[in-house]
């Protein structure tokens, strides 16, 4: 979100509404949680999330957290820390107004949210770990067998044929051969800066990717020899 300042007509807002938050209005609600009102958010709501209003949104996290999309915990709990752009005095007005005007319904619904959004930050954490681990087993583990092999043939070069076996699916269109095409390269270009010995043959790498409608799901692949 947008830095802000709070005017003195923010700061005054703040304060009506921790003293008296039934007088807010819900465009004033709005601001004060740096959101939209109602009339502007629904619609939005609607088209994101094919959800009547932020209310159905509230009760979906509240109710039945475990389906609720990590894109919609996002919405209902965004990162909005401003503390660097106000006072400590005007931050801690800032999350009593909130707190005023907040229901104990969608209070709820929030601490869901960060609830999903902290179990996604440790799989992710999970993951980049994981993926450290096996960065420095590849670099660290001898060659594999079948990278030896091509280092001891002294090929000039070396490859492997790639098959194009969907045709009418979904995704298997001739501009998602390409795309695939251009992550294989990437993705081998990649793991040859990775896995001990690749770095050296990747020079010399060739494939061949082979498209024929002839070859529509197409199962048992051709016998390979080295």
């Amino acid at each position: 979100m947008e830095p802000f300042n709070v005017t003195p007509e923010l700061r005054a807002l703040y304060q009506r509404a921790i003293e008296n938050a039934s007088s807010i209005t819900d465009s004033e609600r709005a601001e004060i949680l740096r959101s939209q009102p109602p009339h502007i958010e629904n619609p939005i709501i609607q088209e994101k999330f094919n959800l009547r209003s932020r209310q159905e949104l509230i009760a979906k996290a509240k109710d039945n957290p475990e389906s609720l999309t990590l894109e919609e915990a996002d919405y209902l709990a965004p990162l909005d820390y401003p503390g660097h752009f106000m006072a400590e005095e005007d931050i801690e007005l800032m999350y009593q107004a909130r707190d005023a005007v907040t229901s104990p319904d969608e209070a709820a619904a929030i601490r869901n949210c960060w609830k999903i959004k902290d179990e996604d930050n440790l799989k992710e954490s999970a993951k980049r770990r994981r993926r450290r681990e096996l960065i420095r087993t590849m670099m660290k583990e001898p060659r594999a067998r079948w990278v030896q092999k091509i280092v001891d043939a002294g090929l000039d070069q070396w490859g492997f044929v790639c098959f194009r076996t969907a045709y009418k699916a979904e995704k298997a269109s001739d501009a998602d051969w390409e795309l695939f095409k251009g992550y294989y390269h990437e993705a081998g270009r990649g793991v040859s800066l990775l896995w001990r010995g690749l770095d050296e043959l990747w020079p010399s790498h060739m494939s061949i990717f082979i498209s024929d409608i002839t070859l529509e799901g197409f199962q048992q692949p051709p016998s390979r020899t080295l």
